[in-house]
């Protein structure tokens, strides 16, 4: 049967469940018998090994998927990926951030990172579940955060790391940006204005990503606590300050989601998204 490989790698995935499965309990005599049975199952999907599987995974497992672009606030965005994992879609969720907004570790906490009673007293934001447990990350007005989530088989990692060529292609194409990879972030003109993150999370796997075509360095230096860890922000690194020129974000997140399906010969599950951004 001449399976596509999108269907190979779901049908590889299914005989690795039960490959890991009939592993539990067995003796180490038995192991290299249930083991062999696997490898058989791959070569006749036409993987010569495991790690030949996984490392396809790693480059296609993203690829063919029919994806539904979802919108919500910055506060309700998680919200909405709890919606397609319920549903079992696949997703690229964005947010679009219309006024400041701190995420931070725990709002208990925020205090020790940021000046809560300022923040308070200009409607300013404050929004927890930040990754980095010593950080803080701000989000300014015209900015605007992206995540592709999509159930297995795929890795997290690689949902990233396709998501900053995304990005990095995106900008050439259409602003003339070229810019590089270093390790999870875009760099332009030596400046981060991109940082991303990849995730494995049961039956899903994530990649994120955070623009920055706005920045305000004497506002971040207002709200951020002084820490002897933490020096001045001085130069400007955000997109639209190093090209010159205010970038429409909404315009770059149509372009960002074509970019995806077109490389990853994706679809979206309708047209919808595009009235909406």
């Amino acid at each position: 049967m001449n399976l596509v490989l999108r269907d190979k790698l779901q049908a590889a995935s299914a005989a690795e469940k039960a490959y890991l499965a009939a592993r539990k309990g067995k003796a180490d005599s038995a192991l290299a018998v249930v083991e062999q049975s696997f490898i058989q199952q791959l070569a006749g999907l036409g993987f010569a090994s495991i790690g030949t599987f996984h490392d396809t995974i790693r480059s296609h497992g993203h690829h063919w998927r029919m994806l539904r672009i979802i919108y919500k606030p910055s506060a309700e965005i998680l919200d909405g990926m709890g919606e397609c994992i319920k549903s079992g879609e696949d997703w690229i969720g964005y947010t679009y951030y219309e006024h400041t907004t701190i995420y931070v570790p725990e709002l208990a906490t925020a205090n020790v990172l940021v000046d809560v009673d300022y923040c308070n007293q200009h409607g300013i934001e404050l929004a927890a579940d930040f990754a980095d447990p010593h950080g803080a990350y701000i989000a300014e007005p015209g900015n605007f955060g992206i995540m592709v989530g999509i159930h297995r088989p795929a890795y997290g990692d690689s949902v990233a790391l396709a998501l900053r060529y995304v990005a990095q292609a995106m900008l050439l194409k259409r602003y003339n940006a070229s810019v590089l990879i270093d390790n999870n972030e875009l760099m332009f003109r030596g400046k981060k204005i991109y940082g991303g993150a990849g995730a494995d999370i049961g039956k899903i796997v994530i990649g994120t990503a955070a623009m920055t075509l706005n920045f305000n360095a004497t506002l971040a230096n207002r709200i951020l606590k002084k820490r002897p860890d933490h020096p001045t922000i001085k130069d400007p690194h955000s997109l639209n300050d190093l090209i010159g020129r205010v970038i429409d974000p909404k315009e770059m997140l149509t372009y960002f989601i074509e970019e995806w399906l077109e490389a990853t010969e994706s679809k979206a599950l309708n047209l919808e998204w595009r009235t909406k951004i």
